[in-house]
């Protein structure tokens, strides 16, 4: 479950701030807390959290991705393997295994490996293992979502929110529920919020578009010369009118 200061802080983003009379209804806490969850898990593809785990060698090229805390299979990936893997000191010197050509994942019918190509570190080596896995945002001590991206994650999980209300209100005629009128845009209030609260994270995270829009086609500025010209070496440039001469 959500962390209860993270679904309050949802539920003030929505102005749903009265724990009496929530336009969540009753399963105020299960919605946000869903609603968190996917957010999460959307945060987590856009900016994983890096497990680093030291392995001990066992004489053979195969490392179970059991060994990896936290590892997710088909989601998680190894981005980085030190080995041999020493430790950290003045004259540490890491030395990284080439993803490309040094290690593949591997798997039978029950386990999953890592495979190092042509390496077989011993007991007395260690493997130190980089992977991607997914954060939690629970409130507690393993929580991993970081403090300045945190106001962002909870303004994506309002997103959710608001499309769960979008798509309850459309098959709803209860008053509790905010009004689904279309905007002006064409779109209704609680899609125009669901809009902006995403947009608001994906800014922060680094996915939105900053750049100026291209200008309408009606006030598009060009060079254009309707007048035809001929200079020596340069072909004819623009045309002639047949009325209303040059000046068109």
């Amino acid at each position: 479950m959500a962390d209860s200061g993270d679904i309050d802080a949802v539920r003030l983003r929505i102005r749903d701030i009265s724990a009496s009379t929530s336009v969540l209804m009753d399963d105020v806490d299960d919605a946000v807390d869903t609603a968190i969850t996917q957010a999460s898990y959307e945060y987590s593809r856009h900016k994983p959290y890096i497990g680093v785990v030291d392995v001990t060698g066992n004489g053979t090229p195969f490392y179970a991705v059991s060994n990896l805390t936290g590892y997710v299979d088909d989601w998680s990936r190894v981005t980085r393997i030190e080995y041999p893997a020493d430790d950290v000191d003045s004259t540490h010197q890491p030395l990284y295994l080439d993803p490309v050509s040094d290690w593949e994942e591997y798997r039978t019918a029950a386990t999953r490996y890592i495979f190092l190509i042509a390496r077989s570190p011993s007991a007395s080596e260690t493997i130190r293992f980089w992977y991607t896995i997914p954060h939690v945002m629970d409130g507690s001590v393993d929580d991993t979502v970081e403090n300045m991206d945190r106001p962002f994650v909870l303004d994506l999980a309002a997103s959710y929110v608001c499309l769960m209300l979008a798509a309850e209100a459309a098959q709803s005629t209860d008053p509790d529920l905010p009004s689904e009128s279309a905007a002006q845009s064409g779109q209704s209030p609680l899609d125009m919020a669901a809009k902006r609260f995403r947009q608001n994270y994906e800014r922060h995270i680094g996915l939105g578009d900053n750049e100026s829009p291209a200008p309408p086609a009606s006030v598009a500025v060009t060079d254009w010369d309707p007048k035809a010209e001929h200079r020596r070496g340069v072909p004819y440039v623009g045309r002639s009118w047949l009325t209303h001469n040059s000046r068109r």
